[in-house]
């Protein structure tokens, strides 16, 4: 798992969380990935809230990769973030990833396929 910094636009940030399944074997990805920002290794404000209820699913093939948008404001005066904590839904294990955002709320949107590299 990584995160990608994506462009602002005004007053909003922007950032992809990134899946790869390694295995030999199809996997899923059912839910919303548990998204939170980390200061100096403590959270920076609540997870991100998924976009839409529910539980999305997507199933990852073998070497595939799925992307989900992290995207909130900017104006709310939160100190800056220096790493993501990223857990997918249903599994306890974490991974931190660097990446710069600003401790506003933000909202993750559900996986989707992304294309072949």
């Amino acid at each position: 798992m990584s995160a990608l910094r994506g462009s602002g636009a005004l007053q909003k940030q922007f950032a992809t969380i990134v899946v790869v399944n390694p295995g030999q074997i199809a996997c899923w990805l059912i839910g919303y990935p548990v998204v939170g920002l980390r200061r100096a290794g403590a959270a920076l404000g609540a997870p991100a809230a998924p976009a839409t209820a529910g539980r999305p699913a997507l199933q990852l093939p073998p070497g595939g990769r799925a992307v989900a948008g992290l995207h909130g404001p900017t104006v709310c005066n939160a100190p800056l973030s220096d790493s993501v904590r990223i857990r997918l839904a249903g599994q306890s294990a974490s991974t931190d990833a660097a990446l710069v955002m600003r401790g506003c709320p933000l909202t993750i949107d559900a996986f989707a396929a992304a294309p072949a590299r």
